[in-house]
């Protein structure tokens, strides 16, 4: 426990620096496990003065060539590079559903997961869809 608590401790010193960087690029694909964290920094990126920080957003679900991709960390150095001219400075739209995914996501009560899913998630085009996901599988374990 206290070597995951380190890790995000790290991670959270990690984002608060990003004053010091004329941008910040997140990358993410399309699993949940990264739209999970893609939700909580935007949410947490969309509390802060950015001043003239730049955030910018890279999200993947696929890469040609790559039949059933699975997710950036089946690219090549070469490949990541090629991905870059694909950022997109975070709109407010991205930042406001990533907030309200985020509570969502967070909520005690299951039906604000599905509340949200039942609204237009094209913000984040990945988000609805690992989200349904995880709504199932939760379901399925509640039902055991």
């Amino acid at each position: 426990m206290a070597v995951s608590s380190n890790r995000l401790r790290r991670q959270e010193d990690d984002l608060r620096r990003f004053a010091d960087h004329e941008e910040v690029v997140r990358w993410f694909d399309a699993c949940l496990y990264d739209q999970t964290i893609l939700i909580r920094q935007l949410d947490w990126f969309g509390r802060r003065d950015l001043g003239d920080t730049k955030l910018s957003l890279l999200c993947v679900g696929e890469f040609p060539g790559f039949v059933g991709f699975k997710g950036l960390g089946e690219l090549d150095p070469q490949q990541m590079a090629s991905l870059l001219g694909a950022r997109h400075e975070v709109a407010s739209a991205e930042t406001a559903l990533a907030a309200a995914a985020w509570a969502a996501f967070c909520s005690p009560d299951p039906t604000d997961l599905e509340r949200l899913l039942r609204g237009d998630t094209t913000a984040l085009p990945y988000l609805g869809e690992a989200l349904l996901r995880w709504d199932e599988a939760a379901g399925r374990l509640a039902r055991r």
